[in-house]
């Protein structure tokens, strides 16, 4: 998978996912602060509150594994390890193309 192509969305009905619990593939993270589900341009936005410092990481939708509406909860394919050592979001950052690129080198890599 590309670069471009982890910032889409897999297959699946995502909806409104604003407030969900995000689990990471070894136990929760935090909550959906704020999601895009545009095409191409796909990303969770989770506040990790006390996991990570009250740090809010970007997650590129390509990394999403599962959604449970009746639960609430969203299932990424990343460890916590995974998702700790990512760049913190920037909201000044947000459309940098070199913050994007990055995130996507780092994320991408696991999806190869």
């Amino acid at each position: 998978m590309g670069q471009r192509g982890v910032w889409c969305y897999p297959d699946g009905d995502w909806g409104d996912i604003g407030g969900y619990t995000v689990f990471a593939a070894d136990g929760p993270i935090g909550h959906v602060d704020r999601h895009n589900a545009s095409e191409g341009d796909g990303f969770l936005l989770v506040d990790t509150g006390p996991w990570i410092l009250d740090r809010t990481v970007m997650l590129p939708a390509g990394v999403l594994g599962r959604i449970d509406h009746a639960q609430r909860t969203v299932h990424v394919t990343r460890t916590k390890d995974d998702i700790r050592h990512a760049a913190e979001y920037r909201e000044a950052c947000h459309d940098d193309a070199a913050y994007r690129d990055h995130l996507a080198g780092f994320y991408g890599r696991f999806l190869l």
